[in-house]
């Protein structure tokens, strides 16, 4: 992908920042760094950037001017122009609403709404005085909120910043939030330890996951999540070996809610090239499934391959895809399943022939 990356209806920006991240990480909490790809603009704005074929979520960046983002499918070399516009600003601190002491160490979140939702525009911590400062902000009208610990709190009503504008002294009040509670289980009433749950704003929408609250659950199965403001959630739950698992949650006041997993299915089989029968490496494998967190590994020195908390209706198909596209992705369909656990076989994967289309 190439392009230029200027200033709204003025001239190219030399050392704007284009940053490409795979869209399927960005919904993944189980992905703890996204695979990103990033170019720097020349002195005449312009950059180059090689993708692997896929959809990505595209950042032109650059000090002073608000963030341009963009959602790409990359097919074939195409060309992509970035017009960035000079940001807004909002500036404030956070503090106690008993004492109005302020609160260091507090995230803060500047949220503007969408018309699909929600988004998450920045964060920000504060400092030792309890300030924060966006710098980096498309003009709109933003819901400003911060948490720590167990407090949380929020501004009563957005705030508006134009382009180029800046908002200060935004001060946001922070008290002991609400809290979610309860207990993760299997489908046979054993305790879960060590289950990942989290919870996000469901106007947040596909940006939720990447700004959610998060706790493991402890030996018992039981977890609690604190500083919750009252809003509709998106609750989901998951662990070693078992199906992930998404509620919606009305909070208006303390909420428990108990969640129970099941152990899905275990896929096995093993990768290897047509051509020379030799394994393959690191080719990713995952489940094509609707559910959240559909298993994904990379195939280990052998080419073999283990997935594992599988749903099991309706049995899924299974994608196997070279990083590196040297080899021809391919589909393999279900195949039979005995004592939970159904054996792909060998699956082979066509050399990628660089003389043809």
């Amino acid at each position: 992908m190439s392009g230029r990356v200027f200033e709204c209806r003025r001239g190219p920006i030399p050392g704007a920042r284009i940053r490409a991240t795979a869209e399927a990480d960005l919904s993944r909490l189980d992905v703890a760094e996204p695979t990103t790809f990033q170019a720097v603009a020349d002195q005449d704005g312009g950059y180059n950037l090689p993708l692997p074929r896929g959809l990505y979520v595209i950042l032109a960046l650059y000090d002073g001017y608000a963030p341009h983002r963009e959602s790409v499918a990359v097919r074939e070399e195409r060309g992509q122009d970035f017009c960035l516009e000079p940001a807004a600003r909002i500036s404030g601190r956070v503090v106690t609403a008993a004492g109005g002491d302020p609160v260091p160490g507090a995230e803060v979140h500047a949220d503007l709404p969408e018309p699909d939702g929600l988004s998450l525009i920045e964060a920000a911590i504060t400092d030792e005085t309890g300030s924060f400062r966006f710098t980096t902000l498309p003009a709109g009208s933003y819901l400003v909120s911060a948490r720590k610990g167990s407090m949380a709190g929020t501004i009563g009503k957005p705030t508006d910043v134009v382009s180029t504008g800046q908002v200060e002294n935004v001060e946001v009040a922070i008290s002991p939030g609400l809290t979610i509670k309860g207990t993760v289980k299997s489908v046979r009433g054993t305790p879960i330890a060590g289950a990942r749950l989290n919870v996000w704003p469901r106007r947040r929408g596909a940006n939720g996951p990447r700004t959610s609250l998060g706790v493991l659950s402890d030996p018992s199965g039981r977890y609690t999540i604190e500083g919750i403001l009252a809003d509709d959630y998106t609750a989901m739950v998951w662990a070693d070996g078992h199906v992930p698992e998404v509620s919606k949650l009305s909070v208006t006041g303390n909420t428990a809610h108990d969640f129970v997993l099941s152990e899905g299915l275990t896929i096995i089989g093993r990768v290897i090239e047509y051509e020379s029968g030799q394994p393959l490496p690191g080719v990713t494998v995952q489940v094509r499934s609707r559910t959240p967190l559909p298993p994904r590994v990379t195939t280990d020195a052998t080419g073999g391959f283990e997935l594992h908390g599988v749903p099991a209706d309706p049995l899924p198909a299974v994608s196997v895809d070279s990083e590196q596209q040297t080899h021809i992705s391919t589909m393999a369909p279900p195949a039979p399943v005995r004592d939970g656990r159904m054996d792909l076989g060998t699956i082979k994967l066509l050399k990628v022939d660089p003389n043809k289309p």
